[in-house]
């Protein structure tokens, strides 16, 4: 039955009507399926096929290709698998450098598959062994072992001279130096070449080289040692005792960095009224007292005139600028 978007149509191959949609894009529908379309189609070429034997089973197959061994999916796969397993013997088969026995690797690794490793070069841990050793028997290996020895002993009996003094060390061996001076000697001459460029003394700043053994020296006198003790261990035993941060806090380095100037009034605080009772003598001021809850640190300490540390007491005053550690500190 016809409607206004389908008619009725005869498939030309079987005589069977049916229904063809009407205004759709496209060739026009000409069969009634899909058999019919293919039976209705111009017959293909005849194509050239090739009878063969299955490489697998046996069985006789035409094929139209002429390098096809197997007769279907199945045998092809297992050949597939039998290539694979033949490829995989041949790299894993080696002759052995030794004796010359072909044989085939147990577990190589990655490496010796590639061909990247040098796995597989003897057939037995013996042929390994003795294609390694360098002498034929454990006597060769002995003799050989005392002939460098007494080359070795020969060599150390030559006379050779002190590198102190020049003179000849009887009996040659290790020994450098004569004598025990010598040796001594040759000790310090190595510590001063390790120890050649000076340091400066972390109290009055003056270049210095430590005396053997005083490798870990800072000062260049006691005198400089218990100056810089005294004058930087009250700070931080007032604050440890108060449980503040503490650290060792030069106060010469504090006036260098603030340009041995006040840093209430801006005054100038020279350095030779250093330790005096001048009203411009420069002392080290905390700017938040320990009294206060204020730290023995770098960021707060700064250079105070001695006039104003005394008017400040145990006063806080706000600073202009924040202070912070020195770039050069010598501990």
């Amino acid at each position: 039955m016809a409607d206004g978007l389908t008619e009725a149509v005869e498939c030309p191959v079987c005589g069977t009507s049916f229904l063809r949609p009407i205004g759709r894009r496209g060739r026009p529908r000409t069969y009634c399926s899909v058999r019919c379309r293919s039976e209705a189609a111009p017959p293909r070429p005849v194509v050239a096929r090739y009878e063969r034997d299955c490489a697998i089973c046996g069985t006789v197959f035409r094929t139209p290709d002429n390098g096809t061994v197997s007769c279907g999916v199945t045998c092809g796969k297992v050949l597939a698998h039998w290539v694979r397993s033949a490829a995989a013997l041949a790299a894993r088969t080696r002759t052995c450098e030794r004796c010359g026995v072909t044989f085939v690797m147990s577990c190589p690794s990655g490496k010796a598959k590639k061909g990247e490793s040098n796995e597989g070069r003897f057939c037995s841990r013996a042929c390994s062994a003795v294609s390694q050793r360098r002498y034929a028997s454990r006597a060769a290996a002995k003799q050989a072992y005392h002939q460098r020895l007494a080359a070795q002993r020969a060599a150390l009996r030559v006379p050779k001279p002190c590198v102190v003094c020049g003179s000849l060390i009887a009996g040659g061996g290790h020994r450098k130096a004569c004598s025990a001076a010598c040796r001594l000697e040759m000790t310090r001459s190595r510590y001063r070449l390790q120890m050649a460029d000076p340091r400066p003394c972390r109290e009055c700043r003056t270049n210095f080289t430590p005396a053997y053994g005083y490798r870990r020296r800072f000062f260049c006198s006691l005198e400089c040692n218990k100056a810089w003790n005294k004058r930087t261990s009250n700070g931080v035993r007032r604050a440890r005792l108060r449980g503040l941060p503490a650290e060792t806090v030069d106060p010469l380095l504090v006036f260098e960095r603030d340009g041995w100037r006040c840093y209430q009034c801006g005054r100038s605080t020279p350095k030779h009224l250093r330790g005096t009772t001048d009203p411009g003598a420069p002392e080290l001021d905390h700017v938040v007292p320990i009294a206060g809850g204020g730290g023995h640190t770098y960021e707060n300490t700064a250079c105070c005139c001695r006039s104003c540390n005394n008017a400040k007491g145990a006063k806080v005053y706000a600073r202009l600028e924040p202070f912070t550690r020195p770039d050069q500190v010598p501990f």
